[in-house]
């Protein structure tokens, strides 16, 4: 029985996303959204989560998302108020 994997797992993209103000005045002004890749790509969601963490706490980006080819986050659990309760 092969130990190998048949093909190599997904890796996880971190994509930083930076808000760009210009020019407000009052309540005019422009915001532009940009965004930059990270140029490594990681083996473990839960490790370039971590790293983009970091970089965020730090004030590098404003925020973060990870792409990761056929992911699909779980569902959520359902969630049941108590005064649905029958009994």
């Amino acid at each position: 029985m092969p130990t190998a994997l048949t093909r190599p797992p997904a890796l996880t993209t971190i994509v930083f996303e930076d808000v760009h103000e210009e020019g407000f005045v009052g309540s005019y002004g422009r915001c532009h959204l940009l965004t930059a890749c990270h140029p490594y790509r990681f083996v473990s969601r839960e490790a370039a989560g971590r790293f983009a963490a970091v970089r965020q706490e730090r004030g590098h980006c404003d925020g973060f998302r990870l792409h990761t080819p056929g992911f699909a986050p779980p569902r959520p659990l359902p969630t049941f108020d108590e005064s649905e309760i029958p009994f």
